[in-house]
């Protein structure tokens, strides 16, 4: 099966199921393949179960301090 991964905006793909498990994938990832009526967040769709999350981590920092933390 091929997969089309949807992330930020930015259509990704196609991929198998082999590349998706070790590309990782973040749970606010979408994902479509044949059989989906539409992009679906990749937590919804039971046969993606064994794909790796990724959890993203929130960064406490502000805009400023993440565009100048090559300074430090």
């Amino acid at each position: 099966m091929v997969y089309l991964l949807k992330k930020n905006k930015i259509i990704n793909g196609p991929y198998n199921i082999e590349t998706l498990k070790q590309r990782g994938i973040k749970s606010t990832d979408m994902v479509w393949c044949k059989g989906l009526v539409d992009w679906t967040p990749i937590s919804q769709v039971d046969f993606l179960v064994d794909v790796p999350v990724i959890h993203s981590r929130k960064s406490n920092k502000t805009i400023i301090e993440r565009v100048f933390s090559f300074l430090k």
